[in-house]
């Protein structure tokens, strides 16, 4: 589902998890969550800056699987991404994890007069 996520939407999404979606679908090596968090362990730490050149540039999403966690072994990937914390429902994901940017609030020029 990733794949072909990534065929309709490229450089759209991020899921962490699937290095080999992204390397297939859009011919670009992405973070493995796991590499993250094997580096996290032994004591090499990760900067954003460093987490971010390697994934895609303002995705809209970040997915996981149905039986993916944005967690592994006590380390939060979503550390590295903090403003994607809202749920988000893609009728292309059903079933799976997927977080998006907290909608933003209207723009004072777009915002209802106030009586």
């Amino acid at each position: 589902m990733a794949f072909d996520y990534l065929n309709r939407h490229p450089g759209q999404a991020y899921f962490p998890w699937l290095p080999l979606a992204h390397y297939y679908a859009e011919h670009q090596f992405r973070h493995y969550g796991f590499g993250i968090v094997d580096r996290l362990m032994a004591g090499d730490p990760v900067s954003t800056a460093v987490f971010r050149a390697y994934i895609p540039p303002n995705p809209q999403i970040v997915a996981f699987a149905a039986d993916g966690t944005p967690q592994a072994l006590g380390y939060d990937l979503m550390a590295y991404l903090p403003e994607y914390r809202y749920p988000v429902s893609d009728p292309e994901l059903k079933g799976w994890l997927v977080y998006g940017k907290a909608p933003k609030p209207p723009a004072a020029s777009e915002a209802p007069p106030v009586h």
